[in-house]
């Protein structure tokens, strides 16, 4: 189920698959819809997205974003985003299943309604 709600994630993003006017419109689903568009960007050297996946030579947000959304099969799954006034946006995933608990935030700006790459930044835990 977490590889199915990636797919649907990316399919979203990429205009291939669309949603209610009401699902588009919500404005808690902005900034996941602004992260996902970024997927193709490169984390090596973002502020603590780097080493999340270690061993890999070119890790892209989209990665990053799998890796996280994995789990989301069983356990208690939350994907969360908001921006304030001022264009800074986070969105955190979050996984808990028993003693198995990990989750990650992504920050990043927005200018004119679009995700600034250069701006993102994630913390995570294991």
């Amino acid at each position: 189920m977490g590889i199915r709600a990636l797919a649907v994630g990316f399919l979203l993003a990429s205009g291939w698959l669309t949603l209610p006017a009401s699902a588009v419109t919500d404005p808690s689903n902005l900034p996941v819809r602004m992260l996902l568009s970024m997927s193709g960007v490169p984390v090596q050297g973002k502020p603590g997205c780097g080493g999340i996946l270690p061993g890999l030579r070119s890790v892209r947000l989209g990665d990053l974003l799998a890796s996280r959304l994995q789990p989301f099969d069983s356990g208690e799954n939350r994907v969360a985003g908001s921006c304030t006034v001022g264009g800074r946006c986070t969105v955190t995933v979050s996984h808990a299943d028993g003693e198995d608990v990990s989750g990650a935030e992504f920050r990043f700006r927005v200018r004119r309604g679009v995700a600034i790459p250069a701006s993102l930044s994630c913390i995570t835990t294991p």
